[in-house]
This record gives structure tokens, sequence and C-alpha cells, in this order.
């Protein structure tokens, strides 16, 4: 054997022949020919046109002959895929290491890039359950929701109302405030939902807009001094007051939060959300029923976004009405725009990627641009908006997966060797 042969072998050639197989098959031509030399009666050839006597058995070495040279060409023309394109069908796995890997040197990369903290771990463990609901919502469904806001917010107060004071346990404070969000999606489904594109879109960002406007006037939410003295969550004796403890805790639920959501995309519910973001006329008459499809991704999402509101309220400690104006539900679909509409593991790298980029400009934009340091992040989501939807539609995920596609495609024409079976050519092949 040759030694190209012999690592195209190593790597996974795409052809593959196994001595069971053609066991197999040469079982298989021995009692198709035992049970042909039982039968009476002759047959003329379909080639030559001369009689053919199915009581003529074939001598065993004929027999043999061509069992193993038509076994091997059998056998050996299924193509198999090499492992590069293997490993493909473990992207979730693959996924989930990388954001286990990720999430776990946080503590040591973030404070070495000299503009990021890991405050911002935590928040993008928390910006990535908001670009989930928004993953679902705009990228599978096609319902172009824009109120993460309110339902993060909602979230956040239920749970700061709830648990100063220690008035009820904080876990039960998070299901207090997912029991809300849902009566509010399931409220507020019906009516919004009837309405479709931009006008959906309006609609749901003036459900934002005077979300914010309760949060910033409304007595029992503080007004516009908000809320302190939350308190940090534990389990059992393990507090979770550290912010190192608390980012491990967050992308954990991240973590949870994702995979979940890959399944639903991947199941026969995604399927669905997928027939009616194209025509809702035709999934009406596949079956599908679009509304109630809809309400249910709204539910989830809300559910998502509650969850993370939660989270952030007891982290800070302090919950007020500027960290859920309308500025937070554009800047998480700039984050899910980056990391890819329809993919759900590019939503953490599309969120750190914006976090990475704000912290930048922050830090280096006003000695570049003579600006207000507030303005420079938001011209930057322009920019970086702008720049995506034009090269890169679909995000970091679909340029990751094109350039996988590309190698593999490149590695298996590299790698690839036809399915020869004679080292020499035969009398017939030889010039």
């Amino acid at each position: 054997m040759s030694m190209k042969s012999g690592f195209t072998d190593w790597l996974g050639s795409p052809y593959h022949c196994t001595s069971e197989a053609r066991r197999e098959s040469i079982a298989s031509e021995q009692s198709m020919s035992a049970s042909a030399s039982t039968t009476s009666g002759n047959f003329t050839s379909p080639l030559s046109g001369s009689p053919l006597s199915d009581s003529t058995p074939t001598s065993a070495p004929d027999l043999d002959r061509s069992a193993q040279s038509g076994v091997d060409e059998q056998s050996c023309m299924e193509p198999t895929s090499p492992w590069w394109v293997k490993l493909s069908r473990f992207r979730s796995l693959v996924g989930v290491a990388v954001v286990i890997a990720l999430a776990a040197t946080m503590p040591a990369w973030l404070p070495a890039t000299h503009f990021l903290t890991v405050t911002d771990g935590v928040l993008a463990g928390i910006y990535t359950l908001l670009g989930l609901s928004m993953v679902i919502l705009i990228g599978y469904s096609g319902q172009l929701v824009l109120m993460v806001n309110a339902t993060y917010g909602l979230g956040a107060y239920a749970t700061a109302i709830l648990a100063i004071d220690d008035k009820f346990n904080l876990w039960l404070t998070i299901l207090i405030g997912i029991a809300i969000n849902i009566a509010l999606a399931l409220l507020i489904a019906v009516p919004l939902f009837r309405l479709q594109g931009h006008f959906l879109a309006v609609a749901t960002l003036g459900v934002g807009l005077i979300a914010y406007a309760i949060f910033q006037a409304a007595p029992i939410t503080g007004g516009s001094n908000g809320i302190n003295g939350v308190p940090s969550l534990s389990i059992g004796g393990l507090h979770f007051s550290s912010e190192k403890a608390f980012l491990y805790l967050v992308w954990l639920i991240a973590l949870l939060g994702i995979v979940g959501c890959r399944n639903l995309v991947t199941g026969k519910f995604g399927r669905a959300m997928l027939a009616i973001s194209t025509t809702e006329s035709a999934a009406s008459s596949s079956g599908i029923r679009p509304l109630r499809v809809k309400i249910v991704v709204f539910v989830i999402a809300a559910v998502l976004t509650s969850v993370a509101g939660s989270l952030y309220a007891t982290y800070a400690g302090f919950v007020s009405s500027s960290s859920f104006n309308v500025s937070l539900t554009l800047t998480i679909l700039v984050m899910v725009v980056v990391g890819g509409l329809r993919s759900v593991w590019g939503v953490p790298f599309g969120v750190l990627a914006i976090l990475i980029i704000q912290g930048a400009l922050q830090t280096y934009g006003p000695n570049i641009i003579p600006a207000n340091g507030s303005d420079i992040p938001i011209v930057g989501y322009g920019v970086v908006l702008v720049l995506f939807l034009m090269f890169l539609p679909g995000g970091l995920a679909g340029g990751a997966k094109q350039l996988w596609k590309l190698g593999s495609e490149r590695a298996t024409g590299l790698f690839r060797r036809p399915a020869t079976f004679n080292e020499q050519p035969s009398l017939e092949e030889s010039p």
C-alpha cells in the first residue's frame, strides 16, 4: 500500500469496503446460484439470444472469482463520509464544549483585554438569554417582535419587589416573574399577531415604550430612583455573591437555554416555525396553525427574558428603569444579527463580539474620534450592523459554517481516491 493511500485511509477514505460486507455478499451469491440450479427450464439470454440452462451450475472457482470481484466493487461503491464530515454531525457537542471552555476561562481573559471585566462576562450570559428569545421569534418564526426590554424589565422588577426584605424566597420570585410574563404574553399575543411585518414591529416597539414609561413613573417600581437591596442567589449553603461564582451560574443557565432552544428549532415544532416564517397560507394548508405556533414561541421567549431579568436583579442588587429602555432592544438585535439570526449557537459569540467592540470603542474611541464617549458605541453598532448585513448576512455562525463547508470540500477533493481493486490494469484496459 502506498503512503498516500494509507494516509487517506487514516483520515477517512470516502470509499470503504469491509470484509463482513464481502462475506455477506458472497453468501448471497452462493444462495442465488444454488436456488437457480434447482429450477428446471431453459431461458434465453437477453444479450446473445442463446439458450441458457439453469441446470448447469457455475463452477466453484468461477463463483469465487465473480463473487470476489463483484463484492468488492459493489460494497466499495457506497461512499462513507470522511472524518471532517462526520465531525459536523456533532456540532451541538462541539458547541457545548466551546461555550463551556469560553465561560470557564472568562475570569482569566476578560481582564486581560484591559477594557472588559468579569461583570461584562455576567452581562454576556444574561444577554445570551435575551438573544435566544429574538432568534426563535425573529430568525425562525419570522415575527419581528421588538419588546425585549418590556419582558426583561418585568422579570427584574418582579424579583426585586418580591425579594426585598425577604418577603418571598428568591427562587420563588423568579418563578412568579415567569408566571407574570407568561400571563402578559398570552394577554397581548392574539391582538399583536393579527399584525404582520413592519406593523408588528412598530406595535411591539410601542409596547416596549409603554413598559419603559411605566417602569419610570410607577410608584411600585421606585420611579427613577429604582429599587435597592435585592439579595443575591444561594442554593443551600452555596452563595453566589462573588462575581466569579455568579458568572458560572449565569452561563450554566444560558447553556441550558441554548441547548433547549437548539432542540426546539431542530424538531417538529422548529419546522413549523420555519414554515410560518416562509408563508403562513402554505403552512395552514399543511395542517399547521400559525397563530398557535406564534403564541407558543412568544411565551417561550417571554420565559427566557423573564429569567434573564431576574438574574440581572439578583446580580446587580439594584433595579432602575434606565436599564430597560428601548435602546437595549436594539442592542440585542444587533448582537443577534452579528451572531446569526438563524443560529442558536451564534448568539453567545455575537453577544461577546458586540461587548468587545463596545468596550474597545469606549476605551480607545475618544482618542480617535472627537465625540461624546456615549455616542461612539451607537455609531459602532450601526456600522457593524450594515457591514454584516451586506457581507455576512448569516452572521458569525453562517460564516463559520461556510468556511467549514469549503474546507471540507477541499479536503475531500484532496484526499479522495478512486475505488480501485486491482493495482495492475486488465488486458482490456491496457493500451
